[in-house]
């Protein structure tokens, strides 16, 4: 594995409600509760989408917007994401975002960026257990109200790391304690205890070294839900309500009142197509199939989600155990079961997915 996550933010709806589907079995562990920490509308006007807007959780900026890699690091792991500052920081210390850190596993930061008044960006590491800055980029480098690209990578077998913004190598960094595995990462549009401009988050990623793709510096990508857009094959599954499926699947806002239901008789598959990618892709990292499940009673009950180029060759995800909660459940394919190599746009626009109860 080398992508551990990746989130485009459209599948949880908007508001108030999708802070609780987030943490419905996600590696989300913290969102924030106090001013917002909810998916809102693009706040570009030009463009129609979501976007995460990350509240307050306490007074510790390190415990906004937590996500728990699904893999601890000991090595080199990378966060990345576009940002949207909505204003550069007033000169009060507390209001200078945080707006990525790396994490050991109590929550306290090994690595951090932080925005100051100007638009540059310093960076604080920790030595001998103590944040100390470790990079500056002095002058500015980041402009409000616009979506610009960041990529935090920081190697804690060594200590080294750099900042990319916009795919260009902008701050490098050594000398970081080395003692602590890389268990979490955090957003936060603050740095103290108090208030701060807004900061929207998307096309967020979370990847580590290990593996023989997506092992380094990713640069600027963009992550994308494909949503189901034709049924392949119900299977041995029933819909709640009409006579097809993908388009219970295929909601912006959870409904789980409409569904696709198994029996316990090991049922066949149900499979089906998927949204095709946009015309300027270029190239594909990977696909990361999710599915919202649960099962009605204690007894046992597993799920198995795979996709496939041809609808003959399937990169198979965990065997799983589910809850009687609907629960968030993901894997990651990083290559094209066919071919063995990485997907293409041509071989993604083909793909199905399934979804298979195996017990």
């Amino acid at each position: 594995m080398a992508i551990q996550w990746a989130d485009d933010f459209s599948r949880y709806g908007t508001g108030s409600t999708s802070r609780s589907r987030m943490l419905d079995g996600l590696p989300y562990a913290t969102i924030g509760s106090t001013s917002a920490g909810e998916v809102t509308a693009d706040p570009d006007v030009n463009i129609t989408g979501f976007a995460f807007l990350p509240g307050y959780n306490g007074n510790n900026s390190f415990s906004d917007f937590r996500t728990a890699f699904p893999t601890v690091i000991s090595g080199t792991a990378g966060m990345l994401a576009r940002l949207w500052f909505g204003a550069l920081p007033e000169d009060d210390t507390a209001a200078r975002p945080n707006f990525m850190a790396l994490e050991r596993g109590n929550g306290d930061s090994i690595v951090y960026a932080q925005l100051q008044p100007n638009g540059s960006v310093i960076v604080y590491g920790r030595i001998s257990n103590t944040p100390t800055q470790v990079a500056d980029t002095i002058n500015p480098v980041v402009q409000p109200n616009s979506w610009n690209h960041y990529e935090l990578v920081h190697n804690k077998a060594t200590g080294a790391g750099n900042l990319y913004i916009n795919g260009v190598d902008t701050l490098s960094w050594t000398g970081v304690d080395t003692a602590d595995n890389i268990e979490l990462c955090n957003f936060s549009r603050r740095s103290g205890s108090g208030s701060a401009a807004a900061m929207y988050v998307k096309d967020f990623v979370i990847w580590d070294s290990t593996g023989s793709e997506n092992n380094s510096v990713m640069g600027t990508v963009l992550v994308k839900r494909l949503k189901p857009d034709g049924d392949v094959t119900l299977g041995d599954w029933v819909a709640s309500t009409g006579t097809t499926g993908f388009n219970l699947l295929a909601k912006d806002t959870p409904n789980d009142t409409t569904y696709l239901s198994a029996d316990d008789t090991s049922p066949n598959p149900m499979s089906f197509t998927l949204e095709n990618l946009p015309p300027e892709i270029t190239s594909v990292r990977g696909i990361l199939p999710v599915i919202r499940v649960r099962k009605v009673d204690g007894g046992d009950g597993n799920i198995q989600s795979g996709v496939s180029p041809n609808g003959t060759d399937w990169d198979d995800g965990t065997d799983r155990p589910v809850t009687t909660a609907f629960t968030y459940y993901f894997d990651v394919s990083e290559l094209d079961p066919d071919t063995g190599t990485s997907w293409t746009p041509v071989t993604v626009d083909s793909a199905n997915i399934r979804i298979d109860r195996t017990v």
